[in-house]
């Protein structure tokens, strides 16, 4: 086995070890999340609500986006000197 490979055995032998034995069970029920990026659409969506509604507002508007996920798309577009 090169390293790598005995670095990742180690890691879920660890992991499998924590999970079963010590009652930590946020280890396996954790959310993998995929990040994706924002599309033109969207922004443009943001750009024409965001004084307008609440973030848990437009965050219905937008399926796949969270309240926090809309909050901080909405700062950085700031930032980068869009009008939201």
């Amino acid at each position: 086995m090169n390293s790598n490979c005995q670095e990742t055995f180690l890691a879920c032998n660890l992991k499998n070890f924590l999970t079963n034995t010590l009652n930590f069970r946020i280890i396996h029920s954790m959310k993998k999340y995929k990040r994706e990026p924002w599309t033109r659409g969207e922004r443009i969506l943001l750009e024409k609500w965001a004084g307008i509604r609440t973030h848990t507002e437009i965050a219905n508007m937008l399926p796949k986006r969270t309240e926090i996920a809309v909050r901080k798309q909405i700062e950085y577009l700031r930032k980068r000197g869009w009008r939201v």
